[in-house]
């Protein structure tokens, strides 16, 4: 299946595989999730350090409740990831291509 977009001045039609679609349609789905500020400032932080809830806490001067919401739903997302270390839970980037995403948002001044 394929979708056919319209002309735009004068443009040749551009035929979009399914495949390229759904992939779009996941890209545009983690863009929306992300692109929340607090869930952006969690993600910047975690590119640069894999971190328990209490580290990203005292970074962010975020309160926990709010935290653990975001964490969360990035989780439920497969956007981070949480690994338990003891009794800490320790958090990270959960996908690999979302690395090169990241590093690219990562690049932010200070």
């Amino acid at each position: 299946m394929t979708n056919e977009l319209e002309t735009n001045n004068g443009a040749p039609d551009i035929t979009i595989s399914k495949a390229l679609n759904d992939g779009i349609n996941d890209w545009a789905s983690i863009l929306k999730m992300i692109g929340h500020p607090q869930r952006l400032a969690i993600l910047y932080t975690l590119c640069r350090r894999k971190s328990s809830v209490k580290d990203l806490q005292d970074q962010l001067s975020m309160p926990q409740s709010v935290l653990s919401q975001h964490l969360g739903l990035l989780r439920r997302a497969n956007i981070v990831k949480r690994k338990k270390e003891g009794t800490l839970a320790i958090y990270s980037i959960g996908q690999d291509r979302l690395h090169k995403l990241m590093d690219t948002i990562c690049q932010v001044p200070e």
